[in-house]
């Protein structure tokens, strides 16, 4: 109810004067609109039909998931740069129409593999296509009227195979056959007798010379399982209880053996009483179809037999998460019956910290989010919890939306990562405890260099003040000798310093020109033509000078 409320005067008192309007309708015409988009929604999505929408630029917007796998692409923006009048699979008098936006069906052959490799990004399952095409115009009304279209794209390659086949084999058969169209008879009720077609004669393999048969002689030709239901066939007409009457019956063919066929049949004619006086009829050879059906019955028990046995998790629930399936293999898993799983809610079986995640991934999913499998951890009655990846699919299960669960157990592996994560924290520690040792090592070598070069310090001050006091020659040869000595010595405890950090730093691009101008290279002439060349090295690269003196 709608309201609106304005004051006023009523017999000289204020008053406020009350409009109701009753939009109920309204209300229900808003619901039915959102409930029609739902299910266009749902249709552009889930058909099998592609639907392919441009504007009026004749750039295409919307491509549904059907088009997108009959054209083998992976994303609909990989097609934003078609265009209809650079496509050769199309002819001239189509591009003319689709230009003039003229509403239009046609069936073709497409080649996909003509259309720009950048559009292909995935191969289609089979480059030509026959594709029936149909084109509509649909106006866009923004500041101005203007028409784009719609193209609906249906893949009936199979079937146009089939149908080429079929028409090769109806060429065969039509050599070596008169004609293959439906039976006809014609019922006199007054003289129960009946008339049939050529065909039907030949169906049932009758004498062709007789124009009328008794009824009671061409029920003999009917399986005796299926007797009664004809005699009830022509007892309804013939009575008036009903007007038109159909049934599926056997009959004996001279060639096939028991044939399925479809009888039907209308009165055609009354007296002058208005009873009943004649019954025309048709009857089809309906045993392939009947076949398929059976095969089709068979198949789907297989199809039961096969998921039900599959070795997988397999599972079925509907929005609210209430479980509509499960297969043997699951409710072993879980080691309780399928009765005692089946009505339950699937968030029983969560362990309960993953229980809102769990609802936001099966409600994303029914909205019709594209997600990755997830890992859940689920809860057995018995108290143990299963580690487990579960990919969920939106298919219909007796009619509704219900998600398909591919649930399998990585309890092994989530137990392997969890060792694996182990071995690594205890690796680390002890990274880190050798880490701890050489720098206790270090602190020693440090130590132990640090006194040994003040010993040094010493000894070369004590040969400095040697070298003041006047000696003989020989004696300042040996001296000399003791300096060089001591000198080597220096540099080399010097050396140990750079050599304990060799490998603790990272390396750095260094030029070997500017290093080889550092060493000593006793006044000689040195000629270098490195080409600003770099190497990648230890940052004690230049320490390692030296070496020569070793």
């Amino acid at each position: 109810m709608e309201a609106k409320i304005t004051p006023g005067t009523w017999n000289g008192k204020k008053s406020y004067f009350c409009l109701c309007k009753d939009i109920s309708s309204i209300i229900l015409a808003q619901d039915e609109i959102r409930q029609s988009e739902e299910r266009l929604n749902a249709i552009f999505l889930t058909s099998p039909i592609g639907i392919i929408l441009f504007d009026p630029d004749d750039t295409m917007i919307q491509v549904n998931p059907a088009a997108l796998s009959m054209f083998g692409i992976v994303d609909p923006l990989d097609l934003a740069r078609y265009s209809y009048r650079d496509d050769p699979n199309l002819s001239d008098i189509i591009k003319k129409k689709i230009q003039n936006r003229e509403a239009f069906t046609t069936e073709m052959s497409y080649d996909v593999s003509k259309i720009r490799s950048s559009e292909r990004k995935q191969p289609a399952s089979s480059d030509m296509l026959y594709l029936r095409m149909m084109a509509v115009p649909v106006i866009f009304s923004e500041q101005e009227v203007r028409e784009g279209f719609y193209v609906l794209v249906e893949d009936i390659t199979t079937q146009h195979h089939v149908e080429s086949e079929l028409r090769q084999l109806t060429q065969k058969l039509g050599r070596i056959m008169d004609a293959s169209d439906d039976g006809f008879f014609s019922y006199h009720i007054q003289g129960d007798t009946i008339s049939l077609s050529p065909r039907l004669i030949q169906m049932v393999g009758l004498s062709i010379n007789r124009e009328v048969y008794p009824l009671t002689s061409i029920l003999q030709y009917v399986h005796p399982d299926d007797r009664d239901i004809t005699q009830s066939f022509f007892h309804s007409l013939k009575g008036g209880a009903q007007e038109a009457v159909s049934s599926e019956i056997r009959i004996k063919s001279l060639e096939n053996g028991w044939i399925w066929v479809y009888i039907r049949g209308k009165i055609t004619g009354f007296d002058e009483e208005g009873e009943p006086q004649n019954i025309a009829g048709a009857v089809t050879d309906i045993t392939r179809r009947k076949e398929s059906e059976q095969k089709l019955l068979e198949s789907e028990t297989f199809n039961r037999v096969l998921i039900t046995s599959l070795p997988e998790n397999l599972m079925v629930f509907d929005k609210t998460g209430t479980i509509l399936f499960v297969n043997d293999n699951s409710s072993h898993a879980m080691q309780m019956a399928n009765e005692e799983i089946v009505g339950r809610n699937v968030l029983d079986f969560v362990v309960p910290e993953m229980r809102s995640f769990a609802r936001s991934q099966y409600e994303k999913r029914f909205q019709g989010e594209l997600l990755e499998p997830c890992e859940i951890r689920i809860l057995r009655p018995d108290g143990n919890v299963i580690d487990a990846e579960v990919q969920a699919t939106i298919i219909s299960y007796k009619g509704n939306p219900a998600a398909l669960a591919l649930i399998a157990d990585i309890t092994e592996r989530k137990r392997g990562e969890e060792n694996l994560e182990r071995y690594s924290e205890t690796l680390r520690e002890t990274v880190e405890a050798l880490a701890s040792a050489n720098r206790k090592l270090n602190l020693l070598s440090n130590v132990t260099r640090h006194d040994i070069l003040n010993q040094i310090h010493i000894i070369t001050s004590y040969l400095a003040l040697l070298k003041e006091i006047p000696i003989d020659s020989e004696t300042g040869h040996f001296l000399e000798k003791i300096v060089s000595a001591v000198g080597f010595i220096q540099r080399h405890i010097e050396f140990t310093r750079n050599y304990q950090d060799l490998g603790l730093h990272t390396p750095v691009w260094q030029s070997p020109e500017e290093i080889i101008k550092e060493l000593n290279f006793a006044k000689k002439h040195l000629v270098m033509h490195l080409d600003n060349l770099e190497i990648f090295a230890d940052p004690l690269l230049p320490k390692f000078q030296d070496c020569q003196d070793a």
